[in-house]
């Protein structure tokens, strides 16, 4: 009784072994005080994540978002930055990012695990394409000042033994989430350097 009640979980597991994609970059930390006197004013309007599955974590990209403009120095001296204020005399900066995940799986390699009940056959195929593409806006008084798009694309392929070490994915997406911010935030910076 025992050996059929474990076998079909044991199946639930085997082809259920999903990532977490909702992985983020830890927030930088803010080694000097920030002074607001005698400096212009950068509001973070709309941050949106365009994709369905990262919607709750909205507010968690925002606050890191947030944390890599306040740790980037050329920004700093020159703007204080708020966080959807409204002032007139502000810059605003409309952030839209779109993240995109694709995954392909060999199951035929995955399958002559099930032969011996007690062993893991040793090769698995997975391979993901993540895409973020992030377009953001500067604008003053509603006039847009300058718009910009730019696309990071990653992949990994990994032949690996046993199905549940999905970690090796899980920090490739953390890792292409921060390239995507720091390519973003010096966009931004050299941009509003030049204001």
């Amino acid at each position: 009784m025992k050996k059929i009640i474990l076998n079909p979980l044991f199946f639930f597991f085997l082809f259920n072994c999903a990532f977490d994609i909702r992985q983020l970059p830890s927030p930088k930390k803010i080694d000097f005080p920030i002074e607001r006197k005698n400096k212009n004013i950068l509001n973070i309007g709309d941050f949106e994540i365009l994709n369905s599955d990262l919607k709750e974590i909205e507010s968690a990209w925002r606050y890191i978002f947030i944390s890599y403009m306040n740790n980037d120095v050329s920004i700093t001296n020159k703007y204080f930055i708020t966080d959807n204020e409204m002032n007139q005399n502000a810059i605003n900066l409309d952030v839209k990012i779109r993240p995109i995940l694709i995954e392909n799986r060999n199951h035929w390699w995955s399958l002559p695990i099930i032969y011996p009940a007690t062993l893991f056959w040793p090769f698995h195929f997975r391979k993901i394409d993540y895409n973020i593409s992030v377009d953001y806006t500067i604008s003053k008084s509603r006039n847009i000042i300058l718009s910009d798009t730019f696309e990071i694309n990653n992949e990994e392929t990994i032949y690996f033994y046993g199905l549940t070490r999905t970690f090796i994915f899980e920090e490739f997406i953390e890792d292409s989430n921060k390239k995507a911010l720091d390519k973003c935030i010096s966009k931004i910076s050299l941009q509003l350097f030049q204001l």
